[in-house]
């Protein structure tokens, strides 16, 4: 997928149109949801640590995905992660939902569901959060 966003430049920050970010996931095709937390506060490079082992391990077991993570923080600093993804190799959605699961029980409270198209938002939900947060996201 080729992106073009209307990026802006105020001041030090960086504002990106997050109606048009959005609706390029929207039409991606997504295949499930989820919310990633942590039961104990970690730092952020430990926890961007973890997000990342999470896609090694998924692709370590055949499980191609693409999709994108952004992290947000709690009011009293703690981070957890929100994540969009779409299976891209066939295989069933149900056991990549157990995967996940399975990995980061240890790690803290997990949340993954199917994408429903027709509800939609979720994107915009987390999107919300890009221009804040350290602008921490990445594509998966």
């Amino acid at each position: 997928m080729i992106l073009k966003l209307s990026i802006i430049k105020i001041g030090g920050y960086i504002k990106i149109d997050m109606k048009e970010y959005s609706e390029l996931f929207k039409e991606n095709g997504n295949d499930i949801i989820g919310n990633l937390s942590f039961d104990n506060m970690i730092s952020e490079n430990g926890g961007r640590y973890k997000i990342n082992k999470l896609f090694t391990y998924l692709k370590n077991n055949d499980f191609d995905v693409s999709g994108y993570y952004i992290r947000e923080k709690t009011k009293v600093q703690n981070i957890h992660y929100h994540f969009v993804l779409k299976l891209e190799n066939g295989r069933d959605k149900n056991e990549l939902k157990n995967m996940i699961f399975k990995y980061w029980k240890y790690n803290g409270s997990v949340m993954v569901k199917d994408y429903n198209k027709e509800i939609g938002s979720f994107e915009k939900y987390m999107s919300k959060s890009m221009s804040f947060n350290d602008f921490d996201w990445n594509f998966i």
